[in-house]
C-alpha cells in the first residue's frame, strides 16, 4: 500500500469513528479492527462473551412462552398480541426501548404463534365441501372422537346406514318436528321395490381443540343435503368457527397476562412489530 493510500485509509477510518462517537459511546463497542479501505470489522466473536443478548426464540405454547419471558424479563420488556387471523402471534421484545431514555436494538425476542391442531384443520378444511354419502359416512366415522353430540354410537349408526344405502334411489328430504331430517328412498331387492327412510340430525356439535396447547371448545355444525336426480350429496357447514379462534386467542392472551403480571410486563393488543433494524 502506498503512503497516499495509507493516509486515505486513516482519514476514512477517522470519519467512521467520528460517526460512531456522534451516535453512541465508542467505548461500548465490541473490539474491532480497521480494514484496508477504512471498513470496520467487529472482533466480538473472539470475545469471551457477546456484548449484548441476541436471540429470536419460537415457542410452542403459552406456558413455555411465559417461562421464557420470566427468565429474561427486564423493565423494558413488552408483549405484543396480534389477533389478525393470518398471524395470531404473541411477540415479547425483551430489550424494548426505554420509555424516557435510549432506544434499544430489539435483538432479544420470544414469539408464540398459535398453531392449529390437525383435528381443527380437518374439520375446517372439509366444511362446505360436497361429498358422496359414502365419503361423508367415512369422514364422520374417522373423526368420531371430535364429536361431542350426538353420541358416538349414534354417529356410527348413521354412517353405517348411509354406507349400506349407497345403491338406493333417494326421492325426497323432509324436516321433522324434532329437528331431524328424514331422507326418503326407494330400494329394489329381488326385483321388488320398497320405500324406506334414513333420519339424520339437523346439527351436530364438536368438542375440539383449535390450537396446540389450547383448551377444547364447542363448535356447532349443520348437516346439509341435496338430492341430484336420485343421488344424495352431503356436506356440513361449521357455524362461526371464527368465534372459536377469537375466544382461544383471548384465552391465551389472558393466560400470558396473568403469568407475567407479577413481573409487571406490559401486554398490548397491537400489530406484530416489524423490527428495529437499521
Amino acid at each position: 500500500m502506498s503512503d497516499e493510500n495509507r493516509v486515505e485509509t486513516a482519514i476514512e477510518a477517522g470519519r467512521l469513528i467520528q460517526q460512531l462517537q456522534t451516535h453512541g459511546d465508542i467505548n461500548k463497542l465490541s473490539p474491532f479492527i480497521i480494514m484496508p479501505g477504512g471498513a470496520i470489522q467487529s472482533l466480538e466473536q473472539f470475545s469471551e462473551h457477546p456484548r449484548r443478548q441476541r436471540a429470536k426464540i419460537a415457542l410452542r405454547d403459552a406456558e413455555s412462552f411465559i417461562t421464557y419471558v420470566k427468565r429474561f424479563v427486564d423493565s423494558n420488556t413488552i408483549v405484543f398480541c396480534d389477533n389478525a387471523p393470518e398471524r395470531l402471534t404473541f411477540t415479547a421484545i425483551i430489550d424494548f426501548h426505554e420509555p424516557d431514555g435510549n432506544a434499544n436494538w430489539w435483538d432479544h425476542q420470544a414469539r408464540l404463534q398459535l398453531t392449529p391442531t390437525e383435528a381443527w384443520k380437518r374439520w375446517t378444511g372439509k366444511s362446505g365441501q360436497k361429498m358422496t354419502q359414502v365419503d361423508m359416512a367415512q369422514f364422520l366415522e374417522d373423526n368420531i372422537p371430535d364429536i361431542a353430540q350426538p353420541s358416538g354410537a349414534l354417529i356410527v349408526e348413521i354412517s353405517r346406514t348411509l354406507e349400506s344405502k349407497k345403491s338406493v334411489d333417494f326421492k325426497s328430504e323432509v324436516r321433522l318436528q324434532d329437528g331431524q331430517h328424514q331422507l326418503r328412498y326407494a330400494e329394489t331387492i329381488n326385483n321388488t321395490s320398497r320405500d324406506g327412510a334414513v333420519e339424520i340430525p339437523e346439527t351436530f356439535t364438536l368438542g375440539i381443540q383449535p390450537f396446540e396447547g389450547s383448551g377444547k371448545y364447542k363448535l356447532e355444525a349443520l348437516f346439509r343435503f341435496r338430492i341430484n336426480g336420485t343421488t344424495l350429496v352431503m356436506w356440513y357447514d361449521l357455524l362461526r368457527p371464527e368465534d372459536v379462534v377469537r375466544d382461544a386467542f383471548n384465552e391465551t392472551r389472558a393466560s400470558i397476562a396473568a403469568g407475567l403480571e407479577e413481573d409487571e410486563v406490559v401486554v398490548l393488543s397491537a400489530q406484530e412489530p416489524k423490527g428495529n433494524g437499521l
